[in-house]
């Protein structure tokens, strides 16, 4: 949904702008739609890999003892437009506006965290080149998460694939937000990892962003 009245910027604002992104509104965040070259953004995603910031959404910690209904630990379940990622037995990442009931302890960290897609056959090697985590398919298949350090800094991974391509998304505490970011362009060699824009990424079949 493209909100008409922007209210918020991401950490990565101004290095959207300097990396010649087209700006625009969604949902209440300024957001990169696009930067210079879309066709070179849609074949990042199909042949290497792209990345793209998609901070905005709310995100909720529930930091108390989990009710049945929650997935096992490690896993992802997405409903309705809400993402919940089991992180321990005590804590589940909620990603996506949501009500949540008195009885659970909450807290909003939607302020203090940025967060990336990275999509394309390659995402996996990106990732690989920043974490120790094993992303081989045995090991973190579609719908699963887990934290681990990433190039020195603490993040949140989780692994939803857009259709049939793969597809990571990471949170990092926005004060690393820069560093992570640079960091995952150059993790590979020149070229191979693209930032890409919003308008790129909904046109991914089987994407829900």
């Amino acid at each position: 949904m493209i909100a008409h009245s922007p209210t918020r910027l991401t950490p990565l604002h101004q290095t959207h702008l300097s990396m010649g992104a087209v700006m625009g509104d969604v949902d209440g965040w300024q957001l990169p739609l696009s930067y210079d070259d879309p066709d070179r953004e849609t074949t990042a995603i199909q042949e290497s890999v792209g990345i793209c910031d998609i901070t905005g959404s709310q995100i909720q910690r529930v930091k108390s003892r989990q009710p049945e209904n929650v997935p096992p630990v490690g896993t992802v379940v997405e409903n309705g437009g809400l993402t919940m990622a089991r992180l321990t037995d005590d804590e589940t990442l909620i990603i996506g506006s949501a009500e949540l009931s008195s009885d659970l302890r909450v807290i909003d960290i939607t302020s203090g965290y940025a967060r990336f897609k990275i999509a394309g056959p390659e995402s996996g090697k990106l990732l690989s080149a920043m974490t120790d985590i094993d992303l081989r398919d045995r090991s973190m298949p579609n719908l699963t998460c887990a934290q681990a350090g990433f190039a020195g800094v603490h993040g949140t991974l989780l692994r939803i694939d857009i259709g049939s391509t793969p597809a990571y998304e990471l949170l990092v505490s926005r004060e690393f937000a820069d560093y992570a970011w640079h960091t995952a362009i150059e993790s590979l060699p020149a070229g191979t990892v693209v930032p890409i824009g919003f308008e790129v990424l909904n046109a991914v079949p089987g994407s829900s962003e």
